[in-house]
């Protein structure tokens, strides 16, 4: 379960851990800066048969959920209209800055899919509506490894920024069945 689970707790201490390995490589800490975002996903409902995922971030990641046949954004860093998605400043990092980590909880439905990206791609989700548009196509059912790190490698000029994406695909039977073929 999720419940026990607190942002600050676990990102104050991944920034000890990186602050003390920086030190250890002699470097400073400011040196070996980092985003972070944190995603529990329960692989079993509890005794009500629901499952509630937790996500944690700090820095330019965000969590988006296929609804709709598109690509709808659920939680994690936004850009603001004045920092413009040109933008690649951070206002919060590790180790400097565990203290601004968010964390969220959010039901999870059967035939759910979640995916957490990096602003290198969700910029694109969230500026380009052909992009989202065809990842919501593309990413609707597990694919082949290979076409899945295609799709991260799209073509889209001012948007070559740090690219990661990690999909979930929640069973239509919310069990741990295999996806019908």
């Amino acid at each position: 379960g999720v419940a026990g689970l607190s942002a600050a707790a676990l990102f104050e201490e991944a920034a000890t851990a990186r602050a003390r390995e920086a030190r250890r490589r002699g470097l400073q800490p400011a040196d070996v800066c980092s985003v972070l975002f944190a995603l529990v996903v329960p692989t079993r409902p509890d005794a009500y048969g629901e499952r509630t995922l937790w996500a944690a971030w700090l820095g330019d990641a965000s969590l988006w959920r296929l609804h709709e046949e598109r690509w709808r954004y659920t939680a994690g860093d936004r850009k603001g209209a004045d920092a413009g998605y040109e933008s690649n400043a951070l206002h919060h990092t590790l180790p400097a800055d565990p203290h601004a980590a968010r964390e969220t909880r959010l039901p999870l439905r059967r035939g759910d899919v979640l995916s957490l990206v990096s602003d290198g791609v969700g910029d694109g989700l969230a500026t380009i509506e052909e992009l989202n548009a065809y990842l919501a196509g593309r990413w609707a059912r597990p694919l082949p490894a290979g076409a899945y790190l295609s799709d991260i490698g799209f073509d889209a000029e001012r948007f070559l920024d740090d690219r990661t994406s990690v999909t979930v695909w929640v069973a239509p039977g919310g069990g741990h069945e295999r996806w019908p073929r």
